[in-house]
C-alpha cells in the first residue's frame, strides 16, 4: 500500500497470445503500436478489492457482472468521489474467451458496458452528499433533494431500464446516471489460464511507452544463454 486507502502504481504482462488467440488486440497495439514493439503500460490503482469469479458461459451475463462491478468500485467508497473514473478491467483467458464470442473486439466489450454500467441518481447522490471527499454540505441551506437534483443535471441523468442486478425492485425503470465513459477504459487479458477470474480497478489515467532496447541486444542475451528477441515474436497470422 501506499498512503491509507491508495495502492502503489502497478505494472502486470497482458498475455498477448491469449488475446490473439480469441482475436481481440492485445492493449498496446490498441494504442497505436505493433504487436512486437516492447513497451510499458504505466497506471495506478486507488482500490484493489476483490475479485469476480464469473459461473456462466453466457458472455452477456458476464458484461452485466463487469458492469455492476464498474459501478461498486468508484475512486471513493461507496461511489462518493468523482463520476465515470478510469477503470482496468483485468481477464483470465478463459473468461475472456467467452466474451469474446459475444463481442469481437475489446471497444465492443466496452462500449456495452458503458451502456449497462448505470448508478441509480438517488445512490449517487445520497453517496457523494454524505461521503463527499471534497468538503462537507451545509445542511441547513443545501438538502440532500437539491443535491439529487444537481446530480442528475450535472451528470446527465436519464430514465434506463432497470439494471439487472436490480430487477428485484420491481421497477422496469429508473432514473441512473452513467459509471463509464468511452476513452477511459483498458482491458487486460492476464495470466492464470486454469481459473476464471475478472478484476475492475479503479483508478487514474495510463500511459504507454514504447522501450528503447540497445542495439546490440541479441548480442548481450546469447552472452547469457537466451535466444534471440525475434525468437519471442508473436504473429496475427491464422
Amino acid at each position: 500500500m501506499g498512503t491509507f486507502g491508495y495502492l502503489m502504481p502497478w505494472c502486470l504482462v497482458e498475455d498477448e497470445a491469449a488475446a490473439l488467440q480469441i482475436k481481440w488486440m492485445p492493449y498496446h497495439m490498441q494504442q497505436g503500436f505493433r504487436l512486437n514493439d516492447s513497451t510499458i503500460t504505466m497506471t495506478s490503482a486507488i482500490n484493489w478489492g476483490n475479485n469476480l469469479v464469473p459461473a456462466t458461459s453466457d458472455g452477456k451475463r458476464i458484461k452485466d457482472m463487469m458492469a455492476w462491478d464498474a459501478v461498486e468500485k468508484s475512486q471513493m467508497a461507496v461511489g462518493s468521489g468523482m463520476p465515470r473514473v478510469y477503470r482496468v478491467f483485468l481477464l483470465t483467458p478463459g473468461v475472456a474467451q467467452v466474451l469474446a464470442k459475444a463481442y469481437p473486439s475489446k471497444e465492443a466489450l466496452e462500449k456495452e458496458l458503458i451502456e449497462a454500467a448505470r448508478i441509480p441518481v438517488w445512490q449517487r447522490a445520497f453517496a457523494n452528499y454524505w461521503g463527499n471527499p471534497g468538503s462537507a454540505f451545509n445542511t441547513q441551506e443545501y438538502s440532500l433533494q437539491r443535491h439529487k437534483h444537481r446530480i442528475a443535471r450535472t451528470e446527465h441523468a436519464e430514465v434506463t431500464a432497470t439494471p439487472p442486478w436490480l430487477e428485484w425492485c420491481n421497477s422496469k425503470e429508473i432514473e441512473t446516471v452513467p459509471a463509464m465513459e468511452a476513452g477511459k477504459t483498458i482491458i487486460v487479458v492476464t495470466g492464470d489460464p486454469a481459473r476464471n477470474k475478472e478484476m475492475c480497478l479503479p483508478g487514474g489515467g495510463s500511459v504507454t511507452l514504447r522501450i528503447e532496447l540497445p542495439r546490440q541486444w541479441d548480442k548481450l542475451m546469447a552472452e547469457r544463454g537466451y535466444e534471440p528477441l525475434s525468437a519471442y515474436y508473436l504473429s496475427q497470422r491464422r
